[in-house]
């Protein structure tokens, strides 16, 4: 199960867990969280809508989840969030680290 803490961190199972934007600033990615965000939907780490592709959500680095809310008006909305797991930070972040070097390194070469 998911929650969501007063400071807006999400848990599951009191475990943290991180929104893309928080994985963004924690891999150090040095274009920004769009820019991450279309990189992952080129590399097929997320789908249009941020929904982790097949693959990502079989290894269990990702979880889809519906943050449900209410509005000013009363009204009871849902957003899903692709939320990344510790073991998924990591992942994360030597796969960026592969990839950029790869793209750096045929830029140069050309």
């Amino acid at each position: 199960m998911v929650t969501k803490d007063v400071n807006g961190q999400y848990f599951e199972n009191d475990a943290p867990v991180f929104t893309l934007g928080q994985v963004c600033k924690i891999i150090n990615y040095p274009f920004g969280r769009n820019i991450m965000i279309r990189n992952f939907q080129q590399w097929g780490i997320l789908l249009k809508r941020n929904e982790p592709s097949e693959r990502m959500k079989k290894t269990g680095y990702f979880i889809y989840h519906l943050h449900e809310y209410k509005t000013k008006s009363g009204v009871k909305m849902g957003e899903p969030v692709a939320l990344v797991r510790i073991e998924g930070v990591a992942f994360l972040k030597k796969y960026v680290k592969r990839k950029l070097a790869k793209i750096k390194s045929e830029t140069i070469g050309h």
